[in-house]
């Protein structure tokens, strides 16, 4: 019986170490990064930032180390170090800035584009059944929310909303541009078919094609 309180105890004590960790993830303008990935290193625990760019991680050692992680960022190593909230703000990729991005009125780096432009590859779309190809994306850029709750209409897919339901034409779905052509139905796409998908997420970006 001795033996077994003392192992209560000690089992006690490394519980109470535990940290819950909580914090934000943004961009160099602040706004938060949706669906970014926080890891503790070393281990498969972590957890992916809210519509807000918020996250809690639980049961967390002190000195653990936070991967911090999102398509098109810097990825970023932090140390607990005791803390029980971290906020981190995530930075391009200066790499990234050199892949092109196709724009209505032709091709620049990402560097060279002004705009608020997310471009996600194949290779970081999201895997699974979608009835809509823009679910591959989904958590994948910020502002951008894609409800995949099932309609009324058993022939509707998920609706698209980008920056959110306060931004002025929160009530209007997105433009689809299909290679350059506008108004297509992404639907009729077959997603292994799709490269890329790039968001257009300001009135400079989308004036060019009359939106």
């Amino acid at each position: 019986m001795i033996l077994l309180l003392g192992f209560l105890m000690m089992t006690g004590v490394a519980v109470a170490q535990q940290l819950q960790v909580q914090g934000k993830v943004t961009d160099a303008t602040g706004e938060g990064l949706i669906g970014a990935s926080v890891l503790v290193k070393g281990t498969t625990s972590g957890v992916i930032t809210d519509i807000d760019g918020n996250y809690v991680l639980l049961n967390v050692n002190p000195d653990a180390i936070l991967i911090f992680s999102y398509v098109g960022y810097q990825t970023q190593e932090l140390n607990v170090s005791g803390r029980n909230k971290i906020d981190v703000v995530l930075h391009d990729d200066q790499q990234v800035l050199e892949e092109v991005v196709v724009v209505g009125y032709g091709s620049l780096s990402k560097k060279e584009v002004s705009s608020s432009i997310v471009q996600v590859d194949k290779k970081n779309f999201n895997l699974g059944a979608m009835n809509n190809p823009m679910e591959m994306v989904s958590g994948k850029v910020a502002g951008l929310n894609v409800n995949t709750q099932a309609a009324a209409n058993p022939n509707s897919s998920s609706s698209l909303q980008v920056r959110g339901a306060t931004s002025v034409s929160a009530s209007n779905s997105p433009l689809i541009v299909i290679d350059g052509v506008a108004g297509g139905d992404i639907r009729n796409i077959a997603a292994q078919d799709i490269e890329s998908i790039t968001v257009l997420k300001d009135a400079g970006s989308a004036a060019i094609y009359g939106t």
